[in-house]
């Protein structure tokens, strides 16, 4: 698997596991950024998927 598409993967795992653990702590400015970033990021996979 190219390193790549390795890295990407993890990011797509990563970015909602720590939005959820985000969820439960005070810092709101993490909590809504990491949102924002899972949910660009679940957009662009549909994006990509869809283009294919």
């Amino acid at each position: 698997m190219a390193p790549q598409l390795l890295l990407i993967l993890v990011v797509v795992i990563a970015l909602p596991i720590a939005w959820l653990r985000s969820e439960f702590q005070e810092r709101r400015s993490l909590r809504v950024a990491l949102g924002v970033a899972a949910l660009i990021c679940s957009f662009g996979i549909a994006y990509v998927v869809g283009r294919l």
